[in-house]
């Protein structure tokens, strides 16, 4: 699996962040929801704000809004 960047596979609601998965295997859906300086793995954030600042966790489910 290759890790994805800040700049490619994402997809930008105005100049927020919706939909991306940066760092390796997560997920991240939602309006700035996860970030693009986490090094953690695996984490999913769906909603507004979802996992904003996690940075080096694994495994985290969060629900924002």
């Amino acid at each position: 699996m290759v890790a994805s960047t800040a700049t490619e596979g994402n997809i930008l609601k105005g100049a927020n962040s919706f939909i991306h998965n940066f760092g390796f295997g997560n997920t991240f859906i939602g309006v700035d929801a996860g970030n693009f300086a986490t090094t953690g793995a695996f984490n999913t954030g769906t909603g507004e704000g979802a996992l904003t600042s996690v940075t080096s966790g694994f495994n985290n489910t969060a629900n924002g809004g």
